[in-house]
């Protein structure tokens, strides 16, 4: 993989695809797939406000994750979501599979961003 394309959202969720980073017949439909998945998560209050939304293979995960703890989480939450959105040959074998490990990850993001939000606020009774 080119240097310029390395962290590339696009390009890594295309990998996971099993489509090489110089085929762009399907980029349309995965773009928006990752959008798509990129606003689950901002519903689950993962990633930037407002939610992010990618356009081709130069917006790189430091953009959505950052400092981000839970990135393979987030990586494996958006190649899933994806693979659920394009992959239309799938058995309902895989998509029972699939949907099972999205809300296992979608759990524990809300936890780990629960954990987060009682160790960022203020006891109350020192605020007394």
């Amino acid at each position: 993989m080119a240097e310029n394309d390395e962290n590339s959202i696009l390009n890594d969720v295309k990998k996971l695809m099993m489509i090489g980073p110089t085929d762009t017949s399907f980029d349309l439909d995965i773009i928006i797939a990752i959008n798509t998945a990129f606003v689950g998560l901002h519903g689950l209050g993962v990633g930037p406000v407002p939610a992010l939304e990618i356009t081709g293979s130069s917006t790189k995960w430091s953009e959505f994750i950052g400092a981000e703890k839970n990135m393979a989480r987030i990586k494996s939450y958006v190649g899933l979501r994806v693979k659920q959105l394009f992959d239309l040959a799938a058995t309902s074998y895989t998509i029972q599979a699939r949907e099972k490990q999205i809300d296992k990850l979608e759990w524990q993001l809300q936890v780990e961003l629960d954990r987060t939000a009682l160790r960022t606020t203020p006891d109350p009774l020192t605020l007394l």
